[in-house]
């Protein structure tokens, strides 16, 4: 589920019991586009961040479960192409590309 707002990214935050939302650069990156977060709700509950870097490309930020506990290797593969696949797509609307990938 794609967490599009303040309030959103904070809720997710409290939820999972992690530092998603409280930071002002969160909300910064996240309003300008350039920072896309999704609470994943499969085999294992996670929260995952997204930024656009100077470079252009898309970069996992963050994957954690609840308390900031690590996310699976298989999940970090996983992060890490939907990162490589919103570089490639980010002249195509990547915000859209990141929904559709959601498991």
């Amino acid at each position: 589920r794609p967490l599009k707002s303040g309030p959103e990214l904070l809720a997710e935050g409290d939820a999972m019991h992690h530092c998603l939302g409280t930071l002002d650069r969160h909300l910064e990156l996240a309003t300008s586009g350039r920072l896309h977060a999704l609470a994943l709700e499969g085999e294992e509950r996670l929260t995952l961040a997204v930024v656009l870097s100077q470079d252009g490309c898309w970069h996992v930020h963050d994957l954690r479960a609840f308390g900031n506990e690590p996310a699976s290797t298989d999940a970090w593969s996983w992060a890490e192409d939907v990162a490589r696949r919103l570089s490639a797509h980010s002249q195509r609307g990547e915000a859209a590309l990141l929904e559709q990938h959601a498991p």
